[in-house]
């Protein structure tokens, strides 16, 4: 629940690399078959805002940067024939944190 209130809110969403918090936000190398276009920042927290409000699972993952926090991941396929999307997203500092919007890659 605290995951979708905060994603809901755009002045408490953001996405930011620092060595100590490491993330690979990238939604302008993902395609979005819905829309056939590339996501934008915007689209990737409506894509999270979704996913969560259709009670997707985001399991719980410790994290080792910052050390002693947790982080919520998830997969999803968007097409049969596009590889499927991981998301990360943390909670921080009362608000939530884009940490991975990229494709698998194995």
């Amino acid at each position: 629940e605290e995951l979708l209130r905060l994603a809901r809110r755009r002045d408490c969403r953001f996405t930011e690399f620092s060595p100590s918090i490491p993330c690979d936000w990238a939604p302008l190398t993902v395609w979005d078959p819905r829309l056939e276009m590339f996501f934008s920042d915007q689209s990737a927290w409506l894509l999270i805002v979704e996913l969560l409000e259709s009670g997707r699972a985001f399991t719980p993952k410790a994290m080792k940067k910052p050390a002693g926090t947790v982080a919520y991941e998830t997969t999803t396929s968007l097409a049969p024939n596009l590889p499927e999307l991981y998301i990360k997203v943390q909670i921080h500092k009362g608000r939530i944190l884009g940490r991975s919007f990229h494709n698998v890659t194995k």
